[in-house]
């Protein structure tokens, strides 16, 4: 039952990972598009993507899943596990956090024009926006991590 558990812990982690990047990629591509570089921070029309929560939880999904892979390959499973638990809480509390202020943004802004999610791109709906995906996979992973570290103390 553990290693199922370490092994979606680590699908979960990878989904998020495919998930952020395709994302934080899509939108550097429009970053570039509309300022011909990435390397401008100030004074754009949409915000480089290394402004952005979800570049950073991109991050995050990235060294979380490596966290994984090493406990599923080096079988240093309690010590590891418990990094990548404190880790996943704080992704999670930090997606969630994103995604409140998303909700919030939306709903106080919308007779006043358009919302910009944590992806810097404009939201038609909060649900649908990459901020409440990938908070849906922190809180997933965080979950299966929660477990695991109650099986392996």
């Amino acid at each position: 039952m553990k290693n199922k558990l370490l092994f979606l812990q680590t699908f979960l982690l990878l989904c998020g990972t495919i998930f952020a990047w395709i994302n934080v990629t899509i939108d550097f591509a429009k970053f570039y598009d509309n300022e011909g570089t990435i390397f401008k921070i100030s004074n754009c029309v949409l915000p480089n993507p290394v402004t952005t929560a979800c570049f950073w939880g991109a991050i995050a999904f990235f060294v979380s899943l490596n966290i994984s892979f090493l406990i599923i390959r080096n079988k240093a499973e309690l010590k590891l596990q418990n990094i990548l638990f404190w880790l996943l809480l704080s992704g999670t509390i930090f997606a969630w956090a994103n995604f409140g202020l998303t909700l919030f943004n939306y709903f106080s802004n919308i007779n006043k024009g358009p919302t910009r999610g944590c992806s810097g791109q404009l939201v038609t709906n909060p649900i649908a926006t990459p901020c409440f995906t990938g908070a849906v996979l922190y809180l997933a992973a965080f979950l299966v991590a929660l477990a695991i570290r109650k099986k392996l103390t």
